[in-house]
């Protein structure tokens, strides 16, 4: 009987794939005491009127500018594109 061993694709301890992670990343969820602990907090903190980790969407859409910068940087373009074209006029005609 011949016994063929084939040596593993990989590595018998590979590294880390991505190691430049940050250990939260990588690190287990956290236990359901940790978990009732944050939120004890946070719950605490946003009776005491302590403001939030996160916005909420209200404060979000409240912070937005009313124009995109798509649209601002379209504006911009063509008031300042005819302001040189009217400068190269003046100067060149």
């Amino acid at each position: 009987m011949v016994r063929i061993f084939l040596s593993p694709s990989y590595p018998i301890n590979p590294q880390p794939i991505l190691p430049y992670l940050p250990t939260y990343l990588l690190s287990p969820q956290p236990t359901e005491f940790e978990m009732r602990k944050r939120n004890e907090k946070f719950a605490k903190d946003a009776r005491e009127g302590k403001k939030p980790t996160h916005l909420s969407r209200q404060e979000k859409l409240a912070k937005r500018s009313p124009i995109s910068f798509w649209a601002l940087g379209v504006v911009v373009f063509v008031v300042m594109g005819g302001v040189l074209f009217e400068l190269a006029r003046l100067i060149f005609l």
